[in-house]
Formats: C-alpha cells, sequence, structure tokens
C-alpha cells in the first residue's frame, strides 16, 4: 500500500522522521539565515501587502516560521495553503488561531494537481510574491511543467524556494536502488530541479544541507519498534513496508541503508544520510 493512501498514517511517519533527523531544527536555523538572507531581504517589490504561497504546507510547522521572518519587513500577508491532508490543515489553523491580525489565510485542501486546474479553468492570474515547496516536488505530476507553472506565477522579483532531497539521501538511494518499491513517487533530487532550471534559463540558487540520522542499534534483523517501522515505512513510502515485501528483500533493504552507500560512521556512531538542499528561484525584475 502507497503510504500516500492513508493520510494520517503519511502524516504520523512524517513527524517519525523529522524527529530522529532533527530536520525541523535544521530547517529553522536555515529560516533563520539562508532564508532571511535570500528570500526576505532579496524579494524585490515596492509593496507592503504580499502574496505568498504553500504548496504543501502540512501543518504548518516549517510555514510559521517563513511568515514570522517576511512579517519583519512585510505589514500584511495574505498567504494561500495548499494541503492535500485535511488533519494537517485542522493542525495548521489551531497553531495561528489568534496569532496575527495582519495575516489572511485561503485554504485549499487538495493536491497542487487540483489547485493548478482550478486555478487554469477559471482563468486566474494571480501572482505571488513568495512560493514555497518543502518536501513537496515529489508529488506533483510533471516536474518540469509544473516549475514553469509556478515561475510564471511570480511575481517579477519574486522568490520561490524548493527543499528537496540531495542524490546523497537515503530516500533518494533507495528510490534508484528499488524503483518498484514506490512507483507512484517521483525519483527526484536537487539536481533534478536544478538541471530543469537550466535547461529553461531560470536563475537559481542552491544551498546544500548535509544532515544526518543516528540509526546506531536501529533495524535489528529480527522485528521493528513502532519509530522504526514509521521511519522505514517514509524512507520506502510504503505503509507495512516490512509485511508487504519478501523477508529477504525485507533484509537486503536494511543492509543497503546501513551500507556505505546511506550510511556512514561519525564518532563512532551509525549515521545515515538525510542531506537536503534549498532552491531559490528569483523572478527577474
Amino acid at each position: 500500500m502507497d503510504i500516500l493512501e492513508d493520510s494520517a498514517y503519511y502524516l504520523e511517519s512524517y513527524a517519525a522522521f523529522v524527529s530522529q533527523h532533527n530536520k525541523f531544527n535544521n530547517l529553522l536555523e536555515l529560516t533563520e539565515s539562508v532564508f532571511v538572507e535570500d528570500v526576505v531581504k532579496q524579494l524585490n517589490t515596492e509593496e507592503t501587502n504580499i502574496r505568498m504561497l504553500g504548496i504543501g504546507s502540512s501543518s504548518g510547522r516549517i510555514e510559521i516560521p517563513f511568515i514570522k521572518q517576511l512579517l519583519n519587513r512585510f505589514p500584511n500577508i495574505e498567504n494561500t495553503v495548499v494541503e492535500p491532508s485535511a488533519d494537517a490543515i485542522v493542525a495548521y489553523q489551531s497553531s495561528i488561531k489568534g496569532k496575527w491580525n495582519n495575516v489572511k489565510f485561503s485554504w485549499f485542501n487538495g493536491t497542487f494537481q487540483q489547485y493548478r486546474e482550478q486555478l487554469e479553468s477559471a482563468g486566474n492570474d494571480q501572482k505571488f510574491h513568495h512560493i514555497n515547496m518543502v518536501d513537496s516536488i515529489y508529488y506533483v505530476d510533471n516536474v518540469e511543467d509544473d516549475i514553469l507553472f509556478m515561475y510564471d506565477k511570480l511575481e517579477k522579483g519574486g522568490i520561490m524556494l524548493i527543499v528537496v532531497q540531495s542524490d546523497q539521501c537515503v530516500m533518494y538511494k533507495l528510490k534508484q536502488q528499488y524503483p518498484s518499491l514506490s512507483p507512484n513517487i517521483t525519483q527526484l533530487c536537487s539536481t533534478s530541479i536544478t538541471d530543469i532550471c537550466k535547461t529553461n534559463q531560470i536563475p537559481f540558487h542552491l544551498h546544500h544541507q548535509e544532515s544526518y540520522g543516528d540509526i546506531t542499534g536501529l533495524f535489528s534483523l529480527d522485528g521493528l519498534t513502532r519509530n522504526e517501522k514509521l521511519l522505514l515505512d517514509f524512507w520506502t513510502e510504503m505503509k507495512d513496508f516490512k509485511k508487504q515485501v519478501p523477508e529477504s528483500l525485507y533484509k537486503e533493504v536494511i543492509t543497503f541503508i546501513k551500507s556505505p552507500k546511506c550510511s556512514k560512521e561519525i564518532e563512532g556512531k551509525l549515521m545515515v544520510n538525510t542531506d537536503n538542499d534549498m532552491i531559490l528561484i528569483k523572478k527577474q525584475d
């Protein structure tokens, strides 16, 4: 079963991934440095009321810090949230309840493709000063066409931020090694995105974030704890991965994750690679 078919379980497994690999704190640090320098300060507009689009915003845990930083420069924000999980939207709304009077939210409970189709069918040509996609580019239908669509939706001087795994990340390595495990998920890494930008002469800047997760002692071949199950299911993007595949393949995948292709020993600990990159795309003035 594709993990995306159970949105509640997907959110639980994503939370386990974020917690295990300190992803939220890493992105928070980048928000306070790279996002401030390369997005907040570089947005080229004289408008004080800016429009923002979050694609796959989940519960807002990562997007809310973006808003806080943007408010340091822009007094008013209109933020459109596109998120397929109704549970995630409820959690997002709960997090911001009573928080800001100067941030107006619009909610679209659906996929990016459904949102795009709605805009196109309505002839809506609204543009945004900032668009962000954090860990969600993998789920669009046609990566190149959809990036070009979003680029067109940027105001001149606007900036799009895409956070995506590097070609060294364990999840990308798993997809390369075992493409049949998650056939409905596009095999993407940061190089895939930058190649599209180069082909279409779209200027970009890439910030690489080295990241590792401690898997010392995890994933014995005997059984799985709840947290291990969530992590493994998220990486392979299959619910109940251990039950769905033959025992021989399960053991092979665990061995692959622990191999030098995905992990390395650091200060006596086995650390799996979870590198991701921030790609910043600015619309020329």
